[in-house]
């Protein structure tokens, strides 16, 4: 991706439909760069903030990844600013790795669904060893089965850091997710009934 150093105020930049942003690492910068919206759009769509690639500024060439990326509160495809942080080949990247669920249209039939809570989780690994999401075969799980952070499998050189204990998802049934609610409301209906009969 190519970058230029940017010396004008954001609102100018973004009025030329560039996307403003910083570039920086240990060491390095910080600098204030611009890119077209097209190009970052596109480098975004194929890298997400977890895999590096390969930036040009001033004819030198740096491997980088997206650290973070604004967007406009009013209109959530427009990005009006963005962190790239230069790394080497032995950095570390923290980032967030999406989770990628295999087989969810082999599962979710009928009344059965996946409850997703946690849709990316927090990890760190080497430039080398970067993954781009997390793949979940769920397509022999069944209602009532719960996945963990701790139940995940990633290559040897990917430390998670999100807490083990956090659940990622559960499979469940919209049946008996409606029974239970039923039985909910029959019991509080029947705890009124007894207190006003109590209080006659």
């Amino acid at each position: 991706m190519l970058l230029e150093l940017r010396t004008e105020s954001p609102k100018v930049v973004r009025r030329n439909k560039q996307v403003p942003g910083v570039f920086y690492g240990r060491g390095f910068g910080p600098y204030t760069i611009k890119v077209d919206e097209p190009n970052l759009k596109k480098t975004f769509q194929t890298y997400r903030m977890n895999l590096p690639f390969t930036v040009k500024l001033n004819g030198n060439e740096y491997q980088a990844y997206i650290k973070d990326v604004q967007f406009d509160m009013f209109n959530s495809k427009k990005m009006i600013h963005f962190d790239l942080m230069r790394i080497s080949t032995d950095s570390l990247i923290k980032a967030k790795v999406a989770i990628n669920l295999i087989g969810r249209d082999q599962i979710e039939k009928g009344s059965t669904f996946i409850e997703l809570v946690t849709s990316e989780i927090e990890a760190e690994y080497t430039v080398e060893n970067a993954i781009a999401s997390i793949d979940i075969d769920v397509s022999k799980l069944q209602v009532g089965d719960v996945i963990y952070v701790k139940d995940l499998i990633v290559p040897e050189n990917v430390t998670i850091l999100t807490d083990p204990e956090s659940v990622v998802f559960a499979v469940k049934d919209t049946s008996v997710i409606v029974d239970e609610a039923l039985e909910g409301s029959e019991s509080i209906t029947s705890e009124s009934n007894e207190q006003e009969e109590a209080s006659e």
